[in-house]
C-alpha cells in the first residue's frame, strides 16, 4: 500500500471520461494512470481517500497522520477478474504481500475453497468457478507488524444466457430423470478434471446429466471404469433435450463394460461439438435408446456405470 499522507485533494479526483479511464490527480500531480481502478472510496469519519486499483492500494490521510512505520504488512495487490460472470464461469485470482506473517481468504459461501485457512502471501492465477447465480464477496487479510489488513473484491454471477432447444419433446421414448452437472460431479462445468462417480440408471430407462457450457473454450469426455458398475451394453448420447438419442454419429455411441462419449467446445475433430452459452444434456442408458424392451442390464431394478470425466485440454 502507498500511504500519501498530508496531501490535499483537488476536487477530490479528476475522471477522464469514467472510472475505469481515470487518473488520479492530488495537488495536480497524476499519481495513478492505469485503466484498473477498482474503487474509490471516501471515509466520512476521518476524511481518508482510499483507492482500490488492480496493480496497488493507495491510501490519501486527510493530513497530521503518521505514516505506517517502515516494514508494516500491507495487501500490494489483490485482482479477481473479471468482476462478472455467469453460472458456471471462472474468475482468475492473483494476489501479493508484503511483510506478512500470514495471509487468508474468505469468499462468500466459501467459494473455491476459501474458508478462512491460511493461504499463501502471494500467488498468481487461481482458478474459481462460480455455480450459483449471486453477488460473491472475496476478502484477502494479512497479518504482520501493525496489521492485519484487508482487501475485497467482488464479483456478481449472473444466470446464464443459454438457448435452450424449443423442439424438446415432453414425452421421450423412454422414462428417465436429469441431475444437474454439479449436483452429480460436485463441480461445474468443464470439471472435474478427472474423477469417478456411480450413476444409477432405472431399467429400461435413461439418466441426463444438464450442463451449461457458457464460454467454455476446452475438451473432454466421458467413460465407464471397467469391471465396477453393471454388465450389458450402454449407450450413450449428447444432445439438446434430455433422453434424446437420436443424435449425429459423433455425439452417440455405443460401448460394453469401458468406453465413452467426448465432448468438445473447441473444434477438437471427432468429439460431439457443442455451442457456447447452450444448454445440453449428457444422456445413458442400457437400451437401443428407443424401445425399454432391450435393456440389457441384469439386474432387477436399476443398473449402475461407474463413470469417469477427463478434462482433455
Amino acid at each position: 500500500m502507498r500511504n500519501l499522507n498530508g496531501l490535499k485533494l483537488i476536487g477530490i479526483f479528476a475522471l477522464a471520461s469514467s472510472l475505469a479511464n481515470a487518473d488520479l490527480i492530488l495537488d495536480g500531480v497524476s499519481v495513478i494512470d492505469t485503466n484498473d481502478i477498482n474503487a474509490v472510496t471516501l471515509d466520512p469519519a476521518n476524511g481518508d481517500l482510499y483507492v482500490d486499483t488492480f496493480t496497488q492500494d493507495y491510501t490519501v490521510t486527510s493530513g497530521g497522520t503518521t505514516p505506517p512505520p517502515a516494514g508494516s504488512v500491507a495487501i500490494t495487490s489483490f485482482t479477481v477478474s473479471p468482476s462478472a460472470i455467469e453460472e458456471g464461469e471462472i474468475v482468475s485470482m492473483s494476489w501479493a504481500s508484503s511483510n506478512a506473517t500470514t495471509c487468508t481468504g474468505t469468499a462468500t459461501d466459501g467459494i473455491g475453497g476459501w474458508i478462512g485457512g491460511d493461504i499463501a502471501r502471494s500467488f498468481s492465477g487461481k482458478r474459481l468457478g462460480i455455480a450459483t447465480a449471486g453477488t460473491y464477496t472475496f476478502t484477502l487479510s494479512c497479518a504482520g507488524t501493525n496489521g492485519p489488513v484487508s482487501r475485497t473484491r467482488t464479483v456478481v454471477v449472473s444466470e446464464p444466457t443459454a438457448t435452450t432447444p424449443t423442439t424438446c419433446s415432453t414425452t421421450p421414448p423412454l422414462s428417465g430423470g436429469v441431475t444437474a452437472w454439479s449436483s452429480f460431479w460436485h463441480t461445474t462445468f468443464p470439471g472435474p478434471s478427472y474423477d469417478n462417480e456411480r450413476l444409477k440408471i432405472v431399467r429400461g430407462g435413461y439418466w441426463a446429466l444438464e450442463f451449461n457450457t457458457g464460454n467454455v473454450v476446452d475438451h473432454g469426455g466421458i467413460i465407464s471404469v471397467a469391471n465396477t458398475s453393471s454388465n450389458g451394453t450402454r449407450r450413450g448420447s449428447i444432445s439438446g433435450c434430455p433422453g434424446d438419442f437420436e443424435v449425429p454419429a459423433e455425439c452417440t455411441h455405443s460401448w460394453g463394460s469401458s468406453g465413452g462419449i467426448g465432448w468438445a467446445t473447441d473444434g477438437q475433430p471427432g468429439y460431439c461439438q457443442l455451442e457456447p452459452n447452450t444448454t445440453y444434456y449428457m444422456n445413458f442408458t442400457f437400451t437401443d435408446g428407443k424401445d425399454k424392451a432391450t435393456d440389457t442390464c441384469l439386474l432387477t431394478e436399476t443398473c449402475t456405470a461407474t463413470l469417469q470425466h477427463i478434462n482433455l485440454n
